[in-house]
């Protein structure tokens, strides 16, 4: 055989080998075991009600805050800046209401839909009604 053949075998078989061994000694992760055993104490400790939340308030209160931030002298010399934001009189109570100018326009736009439904004999026809932004389909 060619000592490029063999060449070419060896790296085909043994860089893969050589990877997986680095990864599987390097970065393998220690897993828990699939198969724990508890006690039935421990078992029926876990069930009580308030468990979690007294193991929680445990936590919470081993934190230690280091208050020195508030005293440092930059954290001293910051000032807060507010907008007091005025009352507004609310205009609808329901915002989604049709404001009068609007609720005229819809009743035009209806009235003139039934009147060309009764001159041209259709069934349906529909008319938009376009306002500034607003876009109002009105059908009959």
């Amino acid at each position: 055989m060619n000592k490029q053949l063999i060449l070419d075998i060896a790296l085909i078989v043994g860089l893969p080998i050589f990877i997986l061994g680095v990864y599987f000694s390097v970065f393998r992760m220690d897993s828990e075991p699939l198969l724990t055993a508890t006690s039935q104490m421990t078992q029926s400790k876990a069930n009580e009600p308030g468990t979690k939340t007294r193991i929680a308030l445990q936590k919470l209160n081993s934190i230690a805050l280091d208050d020195s931030l508030f005293k440092d002298p930059a954290f001293q010399s910051l000032r807060a800046y507010s907008v007091t934001i005025p009352e507004v009189e609310l205009t609808r109570e329901y915002p989604f209401t049709p404001t009068a100018e609007i609720a005229e326009m819809l009743r035009r736009a209806k009235a003139n839909v039934a009147a060309k439904a009764n001159s041209s004999g259709a069934k349906s026809e529909s008319i938009s009604v376009k306002l500034d932004m607003l876009k109002t389909s009105v059908s009959k």
